[in-house]
């Protein structure tokens, strides 16, 4: 792994210690600039996968036990935005960069729907459903999946109206964040 060859450290069960927790932080911090609620993912899948060890009788190493080896955690905050700041977003003259005007409309449709990128990458017209005179968004979602109806408010109707009836063409994730 890239910690075990930049910071010449073995990892093998006996090896998953405070002295690793230490190193192991300052590397997550360092090389990626990770925050402590994604290290503190990566601390509990260690402290899993030492807990089964130690339930298999692979290892007797209990260092990972200690109150020291905690998973970092900090408190966040929920940021959204309102309906007005999407109307405004909405509204906001693109047409001279269409490639931010199709980034901005798959945005208001994915922010009306709560859908997500990678679910919206495989809306087509047959997820576009008339349903007792409401048109729903129905699609089978690729992380839950679980068949999701979600009715289209009327920005999400103009956008499908616009690129007839389905979504501009996908872009990279990375691209869809960057612009």
């Amino acid at each position: 792994s890239k910690f075990s060859d930049k910071r010449k450290y073995d990892i093998t069960f006996q090896s998953i210690n405070n002295l690793f927790y230490g190193k192991y932080l300052a590397f997550l911090e360092d090389e990626f600039h990770l925050g402590p609620n994604s290290i503190g993912k990566d601390i509990k899948n260690i402290k899993s996968v030492m807990n089964q060890g130690l339930d298999e009788d692979l290892h007797h190493n209990r260092a990972f036990q200690n109150k020291s080896f905690t998973k970092p955690k900090e408190k966040t905050s929920a940021v959204y935005l309102t309906m007005d700041e999407l109307d405004q977003f909405y509204h906001f003259d693109l047409s001279g960069n269409k490639a931010l005007e199709r980034v901005r409309d798959v945005f208001i449709f994915m922010a009306h729907t709560g859908i997500r990128y990678s679910d919206r990458k495989r809306i087509t017209k047959e997820n576009i459903v008339n349903v007792d005179g409401e048109i729903m968004l129905v699609i089978k979602t690729q992380k839950v999946d679980s068949v999701v109806t979600v009715p289209l408010v009327q920005y999400c109707l103009s956008i499908l109206e616009k690129y007839d009836g389905t979504l501009p063409l996908p872009i990279s994730d990375q691209r869809f964040r960057i612009h």
